[in-house]
């Protein structure tokens, strides 16, 4: 199983290396955390944690240029 880059995009993620999108984290904080972070590594965190396939997942990104 893949590891999940943390906000930063180069390590994974880790609540140590405060680069964590947390859980329990109240939700403007979560917000701000996700709108930080670049465009492709949204696309990452949508291709490990959805059930979209690869292909479906092609199409979008290429939609969205």
């Amino acid at each position: 199983m893949p590891l999940l880059e943390g906000t930063d995009g180069v390590q994974k993620m880790s609540k140590s290396l405060g680069n964590s999108i947390g859980v329990f984290d109240p939700p403007n904080e979560m917000l701000g955390k996700i709108m930080s972070i670049s465009d492709d590594l949204m696309w990452r965190y949508y291709e490990l944690l959805s059930q979209v396939s690869t292909d479906q997942l092609s199409s979008m990104q290429e939609q969205a240029k």
